[in-house]
């Protein structure tokens, strides 16, 4: 399993890292600061199994990005996740999931289980 995290803090990369490792510990896991840096890291999206993105973030958000790599073709779940929940979000329907950051472990859960 190939998994992407994006997100602008460094803590909230590491946090996300660790609720990945402890739900599947046999991930690959990529990190990217932001989108502009997840779009630098790969161009073949579909090898990537997840990715999970931070909605607010300088240079391009997870909204933008989660457009730009749906027009790349990418056809596997993508999630974003964000502490601001109740925002508007464009671009919304690119995502299979829209989930609170402190609600992370709980989605990891259900998306092992199916």
């Amino acid at each position: 399993m190939r998994i992407m995290i994006v997100d602008d803090r460094n803590d909230m990369r590491f946090l996300a890292r660790e609720a990945v490792r402890n739900r599947f510990p046999d991930a690959e896991i990529t990190l990217a600061e932001d989108g502009d840096d997840a779009m630098l890291k790969t161009r073949e999206w579909n090898d990537y199994d997840l990715v999970i993105t931070d909605l607010q973030m300088p240079g391009m958000d997870g909204s933008r990005l989660g457009f730009e790599i749906r027009e790349l073709g990418y056809k596997n779940i993508l999630v974003l996740w964000t502490g601001s929940v109740r925002v508007e979000i464009p671009n919304s329907a690119n995502f299979n999931q829209i989930i609170a950051k402190d609600r992370l472990g709980d989605y990891l859960r259900s998306y092992e289980e199916g």
